[in-house]
């Protein structure tokens, strides 16, 4: 059974609510409820805000690249290229130089020590007891030695002892006044000189592909052979007009330079003459042998 009610009071409102008189506590709000922070979302608003009323907002700063090892590390660099462009560059000379020394001892092989060292010489051009032989010792880097075998020649009262032997390559080197432009066939030349208390002789013998190269430049000879004194000895037609021949045989042209050994002109000097004619004689011999 419901229990009656009596009229409701008409100060109070009909929507069952209480109006809070002045001078009541009020009852704190229930705050909405806010589902907890994810660790993502809280470690965001970490470092996006500052975590202390007042306190300034930093913004963090990204790593810098270490200019000062960069630098070093560049320096370096610069230093190994540097070193290794003189390292080059020193190789360059060495080999360089290493080409020339080869060019001058191929080019000219003086024997300064006389007779001894012609034997050393021609004991190691040639591998067999035939080595005195013109024919055993043939070769396109002929040496004099191997061919001017005699150490002394007589002539007229005079005593040609050899004195130094040599050889040549380009042919060129050993000519003078005109004569080397003749030489562009010539593969090699060989020469000797001869000297007696009077007169000293330079023979030299100019070798060819073939005898009509030979005949053809001496068609057209002109200047002479360079004369080749020996250390510490005569210095003979240097500047001078000296006794000069020239003949070919086979595909060798021989050819000798003659002079007085006080330096005066040999061309007319019966010493020189007779000289330079006993050393041209002696050369068409050993190339005859030669064949």
């Amino acid at each position: 059974m419901s229990t009656p009610q009596g009229p409701q009071d008409p100060r109070l409102p009909n929507d069952n609510t209480y109006q809070i008189r002045p001078g009541v506590p009020q009852q704190p709000a229930q705050q909405p409820h806010v589902p907890p922070a994810t660790a993502q979302s809280a470690q965001q608003y970490t470092s996006s805000a500052p975590t202390q009323p007042g306190q300034p907002y930093i913004q963090p700063v990204s790593p810098q690249p270490d200019w000062s090892a960069m630098a070093e590390d560049y320096e370096a660099r610069s230093r190994r290229k540097k070193m290794l462009g003189i390292v080059f560059a020193i190789v360059a000379v060495v080999v360089i130089g290493a080409g020339a020394a080869v060019f001058t001892l191929t080019g000219k092989d003086d024997d300064k020590s006389g007779q001894a060292t012609d034997k050393k010489e021609s004991a190691s051009a040639a591998p067999s007891p035939k080595a005195s032989s013109p024919k055993a010792s043939q070769s396109p880097a002929l040496r004099g030695s191997d061919l001017f075998t005699a150490t002394s020649l007589p002539a007229d009262g005079q005593t040609l002892a050899r004195k130094k032997t040599a050889h040549a390559m380009p042919c060129w080197k050993a000519t003078q006044a005109g004569l080397g432009p003749l030489l562009a066939k010539c593969s090699n030349a060989v020469l000797a000189t001869y000297s007696s208390a009077k007169a000293s002789v330079t023979v030299a013998v100019l070798v060819f592909p073939s005898e009509a190269d030979a005949k053809a430049v001496n068609d057209a000879f002109k200047g002479t052979v360079k004369p080749m004194p020996a250390e510490g000895g005569p210095a003979f037609c240097k500047q001078v007009e000296c006794a000069v021949t020239h003949a070919v045989k086979g595909k060798y042209l021989y050819t000798t330079i003659a002079g007085p050994n006080n330096g005066k002109a040999g061309a007319k000097d019966a010493n020189a003459i007779v000289a330079g004619h006993k050393v041209e004689a002696y050369t068409l011999s050993r190339l005859t042998e030669l064949g």
